[in-house]
């Protein structure tokens, strides 16, 4: 709308890939968006570079990097999905124009050698009626070639300005045999040198001496005394230090004051915390008590009737059977024979 692209060239071509341009300085580094900055991309996951024609902005390999740079594929370009954004296609014959930029001769840097050119932009169908240009192309055309006929104005007369005469050519006129308006010649002056004067010692140039200045009045030196600045002194030193004790001891007092409020919150913290483990405790002691024994004393007592019980039976058992090996003992000391009966 603003004839931005006129004149742009088409300044990268890489045969069965892409065409570039939007460059108005034509070497690939330049351009600038609308809004003065780059802008963000718009990618979605359905637009893809999936033949020929497609349109797409190009930048330089950041994301959210994009001017008024942009790119035509010439085939299918995979490595371009999501990460430039695809915003037109080509139809009519724009569509054929640009497969024929793609086959233009191109030297190093895959810059082409007879690079082609933007003549101008026409907007058809513009969805966007809000957007006002600051500047129609016409109006751009206009004020170029004004620019134009300006400069070429200037280097006219610049050329006539500094234009010389052949004053060798004669002019034959009707007047008769008279020479055209000569310009003027001039004669450099030679300096004029006196050698004797020279070679004469006497006569060479002397120092000048200095002129003596005029004596100041008593007044003028005491208002030069007055207006020179006087030196700072160590008054304002003093008062510094001064300034930085008063601080630091405030600052100290500041921090005492501040540990003795948290030493006094700690102290009433753990007196309350003691205060309710207390009534905890005697809570629980009171309810201990109304309930009756504990379990470690209902087992202590029944592990000593246990024992208690199983100590007189034991005894019992003992007692008789001592009383049965005795006897059994004394039966068989009555039943024994006598020595002499055995010597028989």
């Amino acid at each position: 709308m603003e004839g931005y692209y006129d004149g742009v060239i088409f300044h990268r071509v890489v045969p069965n890939f892409l065409i570039q341009t939007g460059d108005r300085t034509g070497t690939g580094g330049g351009g600038e968006s609308f809004y003065g900055e780059p802008f963000e991309d718009e990618i979605h996951p359905r637009l893809k570079f999936l033949h020929r024609g497609l349109v797409g902005c190009a930048n330089n390999g950041d994301r959210n990097s994009n001017d008024s740079q942009f790119f035509i594929t010439l085939d299918r370009a995979d490595e371009l999905n999501g990460k430039h954004t695809l915003w037109g296609r080509c139809v009519g014959d724009t569509f054929f124009n640009a497969l024929k930029i793609g086959q233009t001769e191109i030297g190093s840097d895959e810059r082409p050698i007879y690079p082609p050119k933007i003549r101008a932009v026409k907007i058809i169908d513009n969805p966007f009626d809000d957007i006002v240009p600051r500047i129609t192309a016409a109006e751009k055309r206009a004020q170029q070639k004004a620019r134009e006929a300006a400069q070429k104005e200037r280097e006219e007369a610049a050329r006539r300005k500094g234009a010389k005469k052949n004053v060798g050519l004669l002019s034959f006129g009707m007047g008769g045999g008279t020479v055209e308006d000569e310009e003027p010649v001039t004669f450099k002056k030679k300096p004029i040198v006196r050698p004797d004067l020279l070679e004469d010692p006497s006569l060479q140039a002397q120092e000048i001496p200095s002129v003596p200045q005029p004596l100041q009045s008593s007044k003028s030196r005491k208002a030069k005394e007055e207006t020179k600045p006087t030196k700072p002194t160590g008054s304002n030193d003093t008062d510094v230090m001064e300034i930085r004790e008063q601080y630091s001891r405030e600052k100290t007092a500041a921090k005492k004051s501040r540990e003795e409020e948290i030493a006094k919150m700690e102290n009433e913290i753990r007196k309350l915390t003691r205060r309710h483990g207390d009534s905890d405790d005697e809570n629980e002691r009171a309810s201990k008590k109304a309930k009756g024994p504990s379990l470690l004393d209902q087992e202590l007592a029944k592990y000593s009737k246990g024992r208690s019980g199983a100590g007189k039976k034991g005894k019992k058992k003992d007692e008789s059977d001592v009383l049965a090996a005795l006897s059994s003992f004394r039966s068989k000391l009555r039943d024994a024979p006598d020595d002499d009966e055995k010597m028989d």
